[in-house]
Order: structure tokens, then C-alpha cells, then sequence
């Protein structure tokens, strides 16, 4: 790899963080940032590999000079959004999904994210339409089955709450949170439990 080769220090940095190497992918795309530090996919890119070692604040940084470079940056916006209701920032999350959806009314991660924020903000009917359009767009979208059933638990729509659940089980066996969702769920059915809490998008 060249050196000064902005190009393949990013191609690199996406290896890297695919199998999961994030302090290396980090490095990768700082090395990039200064070789062409205006790159709006990259700050992006950065950010996400920031936020998945939990450097939240430094992610946010990240995203927001992607979105600096590009306002119109739909992702940037989706993943600002995301790590913004990951730590209570619940307006400005909203603020962020509301952007996306104006760029792209179709977007599915922006209207899950949207109903994830308004779970939070006890706004239950609010959340399940904009999950049910999420999933509307995309049918196989595991976090807005998972969502959808948390938001509609609140509601004490059980049985629906349960399908979606398990829905989301269907497609990612592996997903911890509809797991615990799914039995708080069946548990509330029997009245021996609290309704299930909003959950963030992975």
C-alpha cells in the first residue's frame, strides 16, 4: 500500500472493521482523514467504527464533520441519530431520522430509528406507525420486529407484541434483545412482569 494512498487506507480500514479489528480500522481511517480530510465517508465509516468500541462522544464528533462535508449525507444522519438516542439525546436523535426521512422518505433504518427514539419518549402510538412503515419497507428488518413488539407491549397489545418478537427471533436467532423482550412479553401475559423497555438499533 502506497503510503500516501488516502484510497487504500480506507479499503484497508473496511477489511479491517468487517472482521471486527476496530483499533486497527481506527488507525486506518485517521491515516486516510489526513491524507484527504474531506471525505465525508470516511469521517462516517470512522464514526461507525468508533461507535462500535463504545467511544460514543468521539462518534458523534465523527459524524457530525461527515455531515459537515455533506449535509445530505443520509447514513450520517441514521447513525448521528442512533448514537445520539444511545445516550439520551432523544431530540436531537429525532432531529436526525426526521432529516434522513426528508432526503429519503423510504428509508427503513430511518424510520426504525425514529420509532426507537419515540419508544423512548413514551410515545407509543407514534412509534408503532412509524415501525410498521419500517417494516413496510423492509419486512425482514429484525430491530423493528423487535422494536415494533416492545412498542406495542407498552400498549398492552400482547399477542402482537409476542409475534413480532419472535419474528425478530426468526431472522436473527442470535439476537439477545428479542430474546429478553419475548420473555418479558410472555411474562407480562401472565401479569408477573413490567412491560419491556425501548431497545436501541444495533
Amino acid at each position: 500500500m502506497a503510503p500516501g494512498d488516502a484510497g487504500a487506507h480506507c479499503n484497508l480500514a473496511d477489511a479491517l472493521a468487517w472482521k471486527g479489528r476496530l483499533d486497527e480500522a481506527i488507525a486506518e481511517y485517521q491515516a486516510a482523514i489526513k491524507l484527504n480530510p474531506n471525505a465525508a465517508a470516511t469521517h462516517c465509516n470512522l464514526g461507525n467504527a468508533l461507535a462500535g468500541k463504545g467511544l460514543l462522544d468521539n462518534a458523534i464528533a465523527s459524524y457530525r464533520q461527515a455531515l459537515k462535508l455533506n449535509p445530505a449525507f443520509i447514513d450520517a444522519h441514521n447513525r448521528l441519530g442512533t448514537v445520539l438516542g444511545a445516550r439520551g439525546r432523544l431530540d436531537e436523535a429525532t432531529g436526525h431520522f426526521h432529516e434522513a426521512l426528508k432526503l429519503d422518505p423510504e428509508s427503513a433504518e430511518a424510520l426504525c430509528g425514529l420509532g426507537i427514539a419515540l419508544v423512548r419518549q413514551n410515545r407509543p402510538e407514534d412509534a408503532i406507525t412509524r415501525l410498521r412503515a419500517a417494516l413496510d419497507r423492509n419486512p425482514n428488518y429484525a430491530e423493528a420486529h423487535c422494536n415494533l413488539g416492545v412498542a406495542l407491549a407498552t400498549k398492552g397489545r400482547l399477542e402482537e407484541a409476542v409475534f413480532h418478537l419472535r419474528e425478530a427471533l426468526r431472522l436473527r436467532p442470535d439476537y439477545a434483545d428479542a430474546r429478553n423482550n419475548l420473555r418479558a412479553a410472555l411474562d407480562l401475559k401472565s401479569s408477573t412482569a413490567a412491560p419491556p423497555s425501548a431497545l436501541p438499533s444495533p
